[in-house]
Order: C-alpha cells, then sequence, then structure tokens
C-alpha cells in the first residue's frame, strides 16, 4: 500500500491523511479534484493551442 501512496500525486496523500485522522474528508476530496480537473483543462487547451499531436 505504501507504494501505491507514493506513486500518487502529493494532493491525493492528503486525502489518505484526512481520511486517517478523522477530518472532512469529503470537503478535501473536493479540494483536491478542483484544481486537478482546471489543470487537466488547461493543459489540453494549451496542447491544442499550440498544435500538440499525439505521437
Amino acid at each position: 500500500m505504501l507504494r501505491l501512496v507514493a506513486a500518487l500525486p502529493s494532493a491525493s496523500n492528503v486525502s489518505i491523511l484526512a481520511e486517517r485522522y478523522g477530518a472532512d474528508n469529503g470537503r478535501v476530496a473536493r479540494i483536491i479534484i478542483s484544481p486537478t480537473a482546471l489543470a487537466f483543462l488547461s493543459f489540453s487547451a494549451l496542447a491544442w493551442w499550440f498544435g500538440a499531436r499525439p505521437a
């Protein structure tokens, strides 16, 4: 399990720690997913804008 957690982005570790220590895991998950989704969308838009194509 530790190897899987270490492979996750650092923000995902926060969710696991929040669950372990009894914090509001739902709120933490929403805080994590928002910037992750925004980064995915903005990176995809920038790649499209600059004409990146799959290899």
